[in-house]
């Protein structure tokens, strides 16, 4: 775990002024599950509850950065469907600890259990559009469950690859992919749109002018 989130300090996922909320097996052994996720969510809740009573100009200023560290046995716990109708669910006050963090690091996870977490945001109430990335066997369930799936050929073999949507031969063509064709995708696409429009009105248009001048006898014009 201490690896992983070093790793995020490297990445600038996590920064040195972010306040690091772990919500892991030693954590719940010495606390109920129930009274973890409750004071993790007032603690990030608290704070975001002060700044949307402030003006929004004093949001960049104030703003407290949460980062949030959940490992597979806690995340098992998490997505242990509903027995009783006391804390057999807590999949939605997850959520909302989630929403509230700049990033969030799920360490020791199962191959499943990724594709669960991805399912997860993929059926929260913003229907946000998600993005896996991959470079192993083990991610595949995950890139297959995104919306969008990358796979970085690398040294543990092509799996990913085979089963994404894009490859790409290593992680830092991922910013030129993201930032510039996923850009220019949308402008392509809206581009192609007018294409469409442009030609139904020069093919449909005059055929519709020319029934004025056949009598409606519904005569294929001559020049078409």
């Amino acid at each position: 775990m201490e690896t992983a989130a070093a790793t995020c300090y490297a990445c600038k996922l996590f920064r040195r002024n972010t306040q690091l909320l772990e919500l892991t097996t030693k954590k719940i052994e010495e606390q109920s599950l129930h009274d973890v996720l409750f004071e993790l969510s007032k603690t990030v809740l608290r704070h975001s509850g002060s700044l949307t009573r402030d003006n929004f100009s004093g949001l960049s200023a104030d703003m407290q950065d949460y980062g949030l560290i959940i490992d597979g046995a806690a995340l098992s716990l998490i997505m242990k469907p509903r027995e009783d109708g006391s804390c057999g669910n807590y999949r939605e006050l997850f959520l909302e600890i989630c929403r509230n963090c700049s990033a969030v690091l799920c360490c020791r996870m199962a191959p499943l259990q990724k594709a669960q977490i991805v399912k997860l945001i993929k059926l929260s109430k913003e229907h946000p559009i998600t993005l896996a990335i991959g470079d192993g066997a083990n991610d595949v369930s995950m890139i297959l469950e995104a919306h969008v799936g990358i796979g970085v050929i690398g040294k543990e073999g092509r799996q990913a690859a085979r089963n994404s949507d894009y490859a790409v031969p290593k992680f830092k063509h991922l910013k030129k992919m993201l930032l510039v064709h996923g850009h220019f995708y949308y402008i392509r696409i809206s581009e192609l749109v007018q294409y469409f429009f442009y030609k139904n009105v020069c093919f449909i248009f005059p055929q519709f002018l020319y029934q004025f001048f056949c009598g409606f006898s519904q005569q294929v014009s001559p020049t078409v």
